[in-house]
């Protein structure tokens, strides 16, 4: 990518545990008075320790992306995906990767090249995993030899689908549920990335334990990114679980 860093695409399930405070009111003396505040989020219980060990690498790979160390990617599939859980307005605190670098790359392939539709179904849950499943199971020569669909597509698009064996392939070993995820690890290594950052457990397994592996860019988790690089000591998360803030970062409790 003629970039400096190891490259990574962010998943939003990383992205999303980012997001480590939410929005509150509680009453203060007056009528009808309450004072907007953010309260961080609890700790995960005992049953969830990989997730919460998981979340606690997040400072730290904050501060490696600012740094440069770490090259944060994004992409159109992967921006629409978090639009049902996106927050708006910017929330000022508790968004750990608010102020984080992300450079955009394009995807595999656009599905309006194909599609028509409105906001909602294109946003549908399985929507990609559902464009997955048409797109591998075309014949593409044909698709690209239509005169008006290939004319929109790009070279880089083009050449994506003619070396669209390799993905079938690996999708022999992954089930019907990642295959979303399955498209943005794609997009990772035609666009040359070094790892997907995700923090879907059972995806990186199901990557792991698959027979079918073609792809040099690999599904990591943050610790084991941070482990790969040799970081052993993690930053602080900036809010204590459970407690309550100003929108300014000052705690409430004080």
């Amino acid at each position: 990518m003629g970039d400096t860093g190891t490259s990574i695409l962010l998943d939003n399930s990383v992205r999303k545990f980012g997001i480590i405070a939410h929005g509150v009111s509680v009453e203060v003396p007056g009528p009808l008075n309450r004072l907007a505040l953010f309260q961080a989020k609890p700790a995960k219980g005992s049953d969830a320790r990989w997730l919460q060990s998981q979340i606690e690498c997040i400072p730290t790979i904050v501060r490696l992306a600012q740094g440069g160390i770490l090259n944060l990617h994004t992409y159109p599939e992967l921006i629409l995906e978090s639009l049902p859980t996106s927050t708006y307005p910017a929330q000022p605190i508790g968004d750990l990767f608010q102020k984080s670098p992300r450079n955009s790359v394009p995807g595999v392939i656009r599905r309006g090249l194909f599609f028509r539709q409105d906001f909602t179904t294109h946003l549908a849950k399985d929507a990609l995993g559902d464009f997955v499943v048409w797109l591998t199971n075309i014949d593409i020569d044909r698709l690209i030899g239509i005169p008006y669909i290939a004319e929109k597509m790009s070279e880089f698009e083009i050449r994506n689908l003619k070396g669209m064996e390799a993905f079938k392939s690996f999708l022999k070993g992954i089930n019907r549920k990642h295959y979303a995820d399955a498209f943005h690890l794609w997009t990772a290594e035609v666009n040359s990335l070094s790892f997907f950052l995700t923090a879907d457990k059972k995806f990186i397994n199901a990557v792991k334990n698959c027979r079918h592996r073609t792809f040099t860019c690999q599904p990591i988790s943050p610790v084991d990114l941070l482990d790969m690089l040799g970081i052993k000591e993690r930053d602080q998360l900036p809010l204590a679980h459970g407690s309550q803030y100003f929108l300014s970062g000052q705690s409430y409790e004080d």
